[in-house]
């Protein structure tokens, strides 16, 4: 009986060895920067779990892979706080172009349904060239402070929370009357920063227009995003018919008792406009 007890049953014994191949991931040749080809590997879950696919992904100039809910290469850029913050000061770059950001929290359930709506979105505007869409994981520890300034500007609270960057017309930071607008939380902070960490917050403080639903209780909606977008920075969607891919919450399927409940699946929504969930506010 004792042995009975302490057994493991099947899908903890599974649950064991996907742990000990994540961590044997982490630590593996192909996950530092160079060692491969490979920009993104699928990370290892079991066999069924209430999310997308999770990657771990190479971003350019970091010297280890960055987990994400988006793969690389795709219309939704894979950033970390630097890499971020480096596009934004970029005279070829940021000085140009519009930035749609996200920043998210990949064990966020809000943001895995997110996924597929922040997704159509970026393909709705991807053929203009002063466009950019960006995905920030702020659960990783290098993220931890850019997300933090952006929080602080934009007065997000919540994950997902979408914030525009406008393009940088000049080299010259911020005057004294966009820091009078600013909260005093972030007045207070702003006080006591210097150097690198004071310069990189005056570099986001542009970044401070924030996706607000019109109603507080809907879904959150990529017709209703794509709207606002559109209405702030004058870009017309080039590919409308993205907008109505989302999660589908309308259709049951009746699965067995015995087996896992399946993938939530990322099909064609039966309302146009409003796939996806409400933002998360409960942190």
């Amino acid at each position: 009986m004792l042995q009975a007890r302490h057994a493991a049953s099947p899908f903890c014994v599974y649950a064991i060895l996907v742990a000990a191949l994540s961590c044997g991931l982490a630590s593996a040749p192909g996950l530092v920067a160079g060692a491969g080809e490979l920009q993104s590997l699928p990370l290892p879950s079991v066999p069924w779990r209430p999310g997308p696919r999770r990657y771990a992904v190479q971003v350019p100039g970091e010297a280890r892979r960055t987990l994400s809910l988006y793969p690389s290469g795709g219309v939704v850029q894979v950033a970390t706080g630097d890499m971020l913050h480096a596009s934004l000061i970029d005279p070829e770059d940021g000085f140009k172009n519009w930035y749609l950001l996200e920043l998210y929290d990949h064990q966020c359930p809000h943001c895995w349904y997110a996924v597929p709506i922040v997704t159509a979105v970026a393909e709705a505007f991807a053929d203009h060239e002063e466009w950019r869409m960006a995905s920030v994981n702020c659960h990783e520890t290098e993220n931890k402070m850019v997300c933090y300034f952006l929080e602080l500007i934009s007065g997000g609270r919540d994950y997902p929370t979408l914030l525009l960057c406008p393009p940088r017309l000049t080299s010259a930071l911020p005057d004294e009357e966009a820091i009078n607008l600013l909260s005093e939380d972030a007045k207070n902070l702003l006080a006591h920063m210097t150097g690198y960490s004071k310069k990189t917050f005056l570099d986001l403080l542009r970044c401070k227009k924030r996706f607000v639903s019109s109603d507080e209780e809907a879904l959150l909606s990529a017709e209703e995003l794509a709207s606002w977008v559109s209405n702030e920075t004058g870009l017309t969607l080039t590919r409308p018919e993205r907008l109505h891919w989302g999660a589908d919450f309308k259709d049951s399927v009746v699965k067995s008792p015995l087996s896992p409940p399946g993938e939530p699946g990322w099909m064609h929504d039966d309302r146009a406009g409003e796939p996806g969930v409400p933002a998360c506010t409960d942190w």
